[in-house]
């Protein structure tokens, strides 16, 4: 075992395991003993104060089991370049047994190699791996751990390349080969790979002979500096002749700047003239700057009064308009809501009892309010549930005049034909009633998101112990680009009414769910 230390304060720790035959030993067979880690290196590593490093990875006598959010940092030391010893993961199967015991497998490898566990019982974990590791347009699919196996990621991983090819991988039907010595078969096979894989600066000692060579190396660095400081002293008296010399040349030189110099001071005296009166001129000039920042200040206070008069105007002017603006959208909102009950009342025959819209305190403003007020005016054709409100109340950025207009359409459109079986042109209910409202209805969603669980879920309603599809749905087009107002609803035959389920943003869909990731 070899410590150097450095000055930073830490120390490189070399150790080297050999082992020799006894020249009286006569068997031509040998039976070498498994490679391991001695035990005073896990005793190190496990000693409290005291942080084992290898480049920048920590090392551990136990084996690190990955978390999902841990996920990332796990990917990256994959192919991380600076890291200096073996990864060693260990992938479970569905159950969570591994074919070789992690904790067992990490002490044997104490300070040769890093143990870590994916464990495939963790849903957000292995869903993360699955769909990074096992798609095989993905440049990583080389890397994948393969589900009940033992994968060896060498120093230098890289997902092409030489790189690709430092993996190595134990498949269960391969561990199984080994029986109860799978620890020590993968601990003598991974400690040999990285042993020669291994190598040092000339500078860290790990045996008697290093010592020794280090301490020749000094010596001969001596000598070599003995060597160059004789030859220097035989050159020292050519080298005291040719600075004689030199010492004449200067002297001469000295003469030639002394002249020099006088006519220098000469030409500084008349330049210092110079100077003084142009600093006069500077004075003068410097007194009309002053007067004209003076006057530069009392026209900056003038402008700065005339900006706060035309800011309090300009305060004014928008309050005004802004007054006007909105007087004009709440008269537009009044004649546009009321025209359509009017109509509506007088093509269809129906009037809802005590509901007159003018009569009605406030105009709806957002689209909460809207499907409130359809649920008065259409409750007998109409149900609105619960989910549909707390939908409304959240999807801030919807038009509640376009709400409005969506649930007059389900009303007088979808209900005569859904729950009273009027009859309507064409054989194709989307495109009637594409012509007569001028939104777009959808009956059904794509197989992909239909065929989900989790967003076949989300179109669902129990109303009264039954549970009702409201896949059917009405597009808007007001609010966000990403959540534009949407109404799901469904005919309920057994109360003869249209039955709203939902009405806010887009519901997720297998498309929308691909974009986000």
């Amino acid at each position: 075992m070899g410590i150097t230390s450095s000055l930073t304060g830490t120390y490189h720790v070399v150790v080297r395991v050999s082992f020799r035959v006894d020249p009286t030993y006569l068997h031509a067979n040998i039976d070498f003993p498994s490679r391991n880690v001695p035990r005073f290196v896990r005793d190190l590593i496990n000693k409290k104060g005291i942080a084992c490093i290898a480049g920048e990875d920590v090392l551990r006598a136990r084996a690190e089991w990955v978390k999902s959010e841990e996920f990332p940092i796990f990917r990256n030391d994959v192919v991380k370049v600076i890291r200096k010893v073996p990864l060693v993961v260990i992938r479970s199967d569905d159950q969570g047994r591994c074919s070789v015991n992690p904790n067992a497998l990490a002490r044997k490898l104490a300070g040769a190699a890093i143990v870590e566990v994916l464990d495939c019982t963790k849903a957000g974990l292995n869903r993360v791996i699955e769909d990074l590791y096992f798609n095989p347009v993905n440049k990583e699919y080389s890397l994948r751990p393969v589900e009940d196996s033992v994968t060896v990621f060498f120093p230098g991983v890289s997902t092409d390349g030489v790189g690709a090819k430092r993996i190595y991988r134990y498949t269960a039907t391969h561990l199984q080969t080994f029986g109860n010595r799978v620890c020590d078969e993968l601990a003598n096979n991974i400690i040999a790979s990285a042993v020669r894989a291994f190598s040092y600066p000339s500078s860290l000692v790990s045996s008697c002979e290093d010592i020794r060579a280090i301490s020749a190396n000094a010596r001969r660095e001596e000598l070599s500096t003995r060597r160059r400081e004789i030859g220097m002293n035989v050159h020292a008296e050519e080298e005291h002749v040719r600075l004689r010399d030199e010492k004449e040349s200067f002297k001469k030189e000295l003469g030639v700047l002394k002249e020099k110099n006088q006519q220098y001071s000469a030409d500084i005296t008349r330049l210092q003239e110079m100077h003084e009166n142009s600093l006069d001129v500077i004075d003068q000039k410097n007194q009309q700057i002053e007067d004209l920042s003076e006057y530069a200040t009392l026209l900056e206070n003038e402008v700065e009064e005339a900006n706060k008069k035309n800011q309090s105007l300009r305060e004014d002017n928008e309050e005004i308009w802004a007054i006007a603006t909105e007087n004009e959208q709440y008269k537009w909102k009044a004649q546009s809501l009321q025209s359509q009950l009017d109509e509506s009342q007088k093509h269809n025959g129906w009037t809802e009892p005590g509901i007159v819209f003018r009569d009605t305190e406030t105009l709806p403003e957002t689209v909460y309010d809207s499907l409130l007020l359809a649920s008065k005016v259409f409750d007998s054709r109409i149900i609105v549930l619960e989910e549909a409100f707390n939908s409304a109340k959240s999807h801030d950025s919807g038009s509640a005049a376009e709400t409005w207009k969506i649930m007059h359409a389900i009303a007088k459109v979808l209900f005569p034909i859904s729950i009273e079986g009027k009859s309507f042109e064409g054989g194709n209910l989307e495109n009637y009633f594409k012509r007569e409202t001028g939104f777009e209805l959808s009956l059904h969603e794509k197989k992909a998101t239909s065929e989900n669980p989790t967003f076949r879920k989300q179109r669902e309603r129990t109303y009264k112990g039954k549970t009702y599809n409201i896949t059917p749905h009405v597009k808007g087009k007001s609010g966000k680009k990403s959540e534009p107002l949407r109404v799901h609803y469904c005919a309920c035959l057994e109360e003869g009414k249209m039955l709203i389920g939902y009405c806010g943003g887009h519901l997720d869909t297998a498309g929308t769910r691909r974009k986000s990731l």
